[in-house]
């Protein structure tokens, strides 16, 4: 019979070396960890807001054989989970153990539910659909080593730099027009430590910002890039794009990814003339808001 419980940190070292391993797997992949073993065992502690609390494991006669992470907020109302990570003839059973245990954690208004995995996980797609969710439009996850970076290319009358505290409402307002709805509202783009907020402004007018992070891992990640339709074409997102490259190299990172949609032939074409690979597909999976 399986047994869950959530981790202690002296079980950091069988828990991030059976995720690495599992990770590695592209059947087995969750977008929200890294695959590196390091990389793990930074970003485990850092689930918010439980910690290692919201890390649960499931053993079987005294083996590993399950993990499942819980990283949630209130704004959005949702939880991303970081797994289920399953090696384990009993594979649903043992997943579903860990989805009750973890689900038991979330508080009472109820979040909605997010999954985000390769799109060969056929296994967390079969759970997903038991547990009612529903799939989401995929995306390819990208990513560019900043050994060498892209050259910098001036866009006449725009200049880029970090956002001041007076142009944050009219951020907030871009992002919230371009991705309504998104994992992070605008208001909190550069809310933690390591993230920040580049503009663009020609004058006084914002033609374009870009929003990312410097993960625990060190890896760079470019979580938002948003032109209005008035200002595309000019070459504002190129620019972007390279303006942070060249800051998260300095801040000391050797890599940067990014998701964008599939369908999105224009940015995938963009991103790849600034030196970014195709790295996997990955697919969303969302269950809505229930009050429990």
């Amino acid at each position: 019979m399986v047994s869950t419980r959530s981790i202690a940190r002296s079980d950091l070292p069988e828990v991030v070396a059976f995720i690495a391993r599992l990770q590695a797997d592209p059947t087995q992949y969750i977008g929200y960890l890294d695959t590196d073993a390091d990389a793990i065992r930074e970003q485990l502690p850092a689930c918010e807001p439980l910690g290692l609390d919201g890390v649960i494991a499931a053993t079987r006669e005294g083996r590993l054989v399950g993990v499942l992470g819980t990283d949630w907020d209130t704004d959005p109302a949702r939880v991303w989970w970081h797994g289920p990570l399953v090696d384990d003839d009993q594979w649903d059973a043992t997943a579903d153990a860990l989805y009750a245990h973890a689900c038991a954690l979330l508080p009472t208004g109820g979040l909605e539910q997010e999954l985000f995995v390769d799109a060969r996980n056929e296994r967390i797609g079969a759970f997903a659909r038991r547990h009612g969710f529903d799939r989401e439009r995929s995306s390819a996850i990208l990513t560019r080593q900043l050994e060498e970076l892209p050259s910098i290319r001036e866009v006449e009358g725009v200049v880029v730099r970090p956002m001041a505290d007076t142009e944050r409402n009219a951020v907030a307002a871009l992002h919230q027009q371009l991705f309504a709805g998104a994992h992070r509202p605008g208001a909190r783009l550069d809310e933690g430590a390591q993230r920040f907020v580049l503009v663009a402004m020609r004058g006084d007018e914002l033609v374009g910002y870009l929003a990312a992070e410097r993960q625990e891992d060190g890896q760079g990640y470019l979580d938002f890039l948003g032109v209005p339709s008035t200002a595309r074409g000019d070459g504002i997102g190129e620019r972007l794009i390279a303006e942070v490259c060249h800051h998260l190299r300095d801040a000391g990172s050797d890599r940067i990814h990014l998701t964008v949609r599939e369908d999105n032939h224009g940015a995938r074409r963009l991103y790849g003339r600034l030196g970014f690979e195709h790295e996997r597909i990955g697919v969303p999976w969302r269950r809505p808001r229930r009050i429990r």
